[in-house]
């Protein structure tokens, strides 16, 4: 059976009996908050239990990205060696990534309609200033989240926040401090019934929360009392579980653990409280009452993506996870054969002590004079090597080769993609169009999930900008827009309107990987298409300036200083086109005068 998602019957849209819900649950919160707390650890029970296996491939990944290897059980004089091939895969992907991002047009708002038109030309605007370099940083954010994703098959939870003073910024959160409903669906981040965010603050952020305006938290005195001031009517289990989520980093910190659960808000009997809402825990103490999420469309803030996306599980594969367990062999067997070259270097020696004229003297050094004792026979060596073996280091070598073109064929980012030239000399061209044209098809659908998440956090940016900026906030909307009458009307809103404004149909696209990825096979085909232009057959079906754009866009040159702009290209189209009349209109007065031998130049017809 498909499993139900969040937007079918149980969101509820009308303000009234969801006003009537939320008082329920804080009634709930005020009589009982236990219920929430433990419905809080129960779903993060449930969820690691689920992504147990998930968790400890996480981690292994990790390992090798970061080139670690537990060799403690080794001796000193055993090789230890670790490549590092897999970060090398990971930083490769992450360029391709990162370049795309820093192209100025890797993002587009169109309007469905007519009537959203104004809507969406408000939205491109707002976005390509809180988006750049020198704002919120999208670009180098969002890279990094994919860097984690190459890794691990897991990227960062991208949570766009509005932070007074500065505007938008961006959180980068581990997925391990994530906990999600087993069932959400791949490639939805907002599917299931819970997100559940956990991590450690430290305790006089804690208490600072109570020092906010209108603050809505409860219960914080709970939460920085002393263990001797705890509520005396705690079970035992309930104590310990409470003591293990406070932490003594020093002398002078001490943290605790806060988790910021969004979702479904079920009570006791499973029956549903509130469908989008949120609420919070912090030291095993209800600190907020479950309330509705305050965006519009999203059930929480968080985003998070995988680069290849499982079928059945929202948790997806990553880039190492293919070639891990190759990657492990070969520093498994490096370290063996620089073992055995060591044992064939220094090797072991015998001595016969009973031939030496110092039986103590049993150091060997090069150069140093060993004395035979007089009553010694001649016959015999005083020293000789214990073990000798062949060599295999060729052996090894091709092993070593083999493992590494499993590891090629079973990775996205080979060399072809990496854009080096492999190990083979005598690779034909035809091989390497082909392997290229198939690594770059792979790689281009992972650009794609890659654009399809790169949406989702748009669409959070969205919810999170309009709400909450203003011309009371820095910097003010007049400062950055002045002058201009649909950011001066975006400032006379009110909630309502911004809510409307979210709701309009415009479609959000990315194509910044994509395109990055097909600009080398599409320079040929302009090349050719520039070939035709120059055709005189064909050369009047063009427009050469539009051509000329394409071209130098897929070189990597966006509006360069040495070509002309939209502007400039018209008016020298406009000379181009009034020199083009002048010459006709000469040519054809020209046509109307007769040459007559000996007399002047009559026009034709005249007397």
């Amino acid at each position: 059976m498909a499993r139900r998602k969040q937007q079918d019957p149980e969101l509820i849209t009308d303000p009234k009996e969801l006003e009537e819900r939320k008082e329920a649950a804080t009634a709930y919160g005020d009589e009982n908050p236990d219920m929430y707390v433990e419905y809080c650890h129960e779903c993060i029970k449930e969820s690691e239990k689920a992504t147990h296996d998930i968790r400890y491939l996480w981690d292994e990944c990790y390992k090798a990205y970061r080139a670690k290897i537990d060799y403690s059980n080794k001796q000193d004089w055993q090789a230890k060696v670790i490549t590092g091939d897999m970060m090398a895969v990971v930083k490769q992907a992450t360029a391709i990534v990162r370049k795309a991002f820093r192209q100025p047009d890797w993002f587009q708002v169109d309007a469905q309609g007519d009537d959203d038109a104004i809507t969406a030309q408000f939205n491109r605007e707002l976005l390509s200033f809180w988006l750049n370099q020198q704002h919120a940083k999208f670009g180098t954010k969002f890279s990094d989240a994919c860097e984690l994703a190459f890794a691990i098959g897991q990227s960062h939870e991208i949570i766009p926040r509005w932070e007074d003073g500065t505007g938008l910024t961006f959180d980068l959160v581990p997925p391990w401090q994530i906990h999600r409903d087993p069932d959400a669906n791949p490639r939805d981040p907002w599917s299931g019934n819970y997100w559940a965010h956990m991590e450690w603050l430290d305790l006089w952020r804690v208490k600072a929360l109570g020092d906010q305006q209108g603050s809505r938290y409860v219960r914080l005195e709970d939460v920085t009392a002393a263990e001797n001031q705890w509520p005396a009517g705690e079970s035992q289990e309930k104590r310990a579980r409470r003591k293990s989520q406070y932490h003594q980093r020093n002398s002078y910190r001490q943290s605790v653990k806060v988790i910021e659960q969004w979702g479904v808000v079920l009570d006791k009997q499973g029956n549903m409280l509130l469908p989008n809402a949120r609420f919070m825990v912090a030291g095993d103490v209800l600190i907020l009452n479950p309330e509705p999420s305050p965006y519009p469309t999203l059930r929480w803030p968080g985003v998070s993506f995988s680069p290849m996306p499982d079928m059945f599980a929202f948790e997806g594969h990553g880039l190492v996870e293919s070639s891990l367990f190759l990657w492990l062999m070969s520093c498994n067997l490096m370290s063996l054969h620089i073992d055995d070259l060591n044992w064939r270097v220094n090797r072991i020696r015998e001595i016969n002590r009973f031939l030496m004229e110092d039986p103590t003297d049993v150091i060997i050094e090069p150069g140093k004079p060993v004395f035979r004792a007089e009553t010694a026979p001649v016959t015999g060596d005083i020293i000789r090597d214990a073990y000798v073996q062949g060599r295999n280091t060729d052996e090894v070598l091709a092993i070593l080769q083999y493992y590494d073109s499993k590891r090629e064929n079973g990775s996205f980012i080979n060399q072809f993609v990496a854009g080096l030239p492999g190990h083979r000399s005598n690779i034909t061209k035809g091989e390497v169009e082909i392997k290229t044209e198939q690594s770059m098809g792979i790689f281009d659908s992972i650009g794609e999930d890659i654009e399809e998440a790169a949406i989702h956090v748009i669409k959070a940016v969205l919810e999170t900008i309009i709400p909450n900026w203003s011309e009371y906030s820095y910097p003010p909307i007049s400062r950055v827009f002045p002058n201009n009458p649909a950011f001066a009307a975006f400032a006379q809103m009110g909630p309502e309107e911004r809510r409307e404004m979210l709701e309009a149909n415009c479609d959000i696209t990315v194509s910044g990987v994509t395109a990055q990825i097909k600009n080398s096979d599409l320079i040929p085909r302009l090349q050719f298409m520039m070939q035709k232009a120059e055709s005189g057959l064909w050369g009047k079906y063009f427009k050469p300036y539009e051509l000329l754009k394409t071209s130098s866009t897929t070189l990597g040159f966006y509006e360069p200083k040495f070509l002309l702009n939209d502007q400039e290209a018209q008016m020298v189209e406009q000379v181009a086109s009034q020199m083009e009349a002048e010459a006709m209109m000469a040519q054809e007065a020209a046509n109307n005068v007769v040459q007559i031998p000996g007399q002047k130049q009559l026009p034709q017809g005249g007397m």
